[in-house]
């Protein structure tokens, strides 16, 4: 997992574990991301649900990070990406895709 950047991105990925380990791998996404929500209710985080952003214009969100969580892992920190925007150049843990090596 990549470099965490603040106190909130703990308490996302806390979320992330406890839905996990409720739930376990293999459900439909449409689960997770209510369960999610509830948990991030609870906690008293507040979130936008299903924000549209443009997939190729990431960095227009404004979001200087974001989290890629893949629910369907045996260990829910193998399916956690943080990606970070770095003076204009994101990065993230995982490998660049074909066109972003181009």
């Amino acid at each position: 997992m990549a470099f965490v950047s603040h106190p909130l991105v703990h308490q996302v990925i806390g979320c992330d574990i406890a839905v996990h380990r409720e739930l376990g791998p293999g459900l439909l996404e449409s689960t997770y991301g209510r369960c999610f929500r509830i948990e991030l209710s609870r906690q008293g985080i507040k979130f936008t649900s299903e924000l549209l952003v443009p997939i190729i214009y990431l960095k227009l969100s404004g979001a200087r990070q974001g989290l890629l969580i893949n629910f369907n892992s045996s260990r829910l920190k193998d399916g956690i990406k943080s990606v970070l925007l770095r003076e204009g150049v994101s990065s993230s843990a995982s490998s660049p895709s074909t066109a972003e090596r181009e």
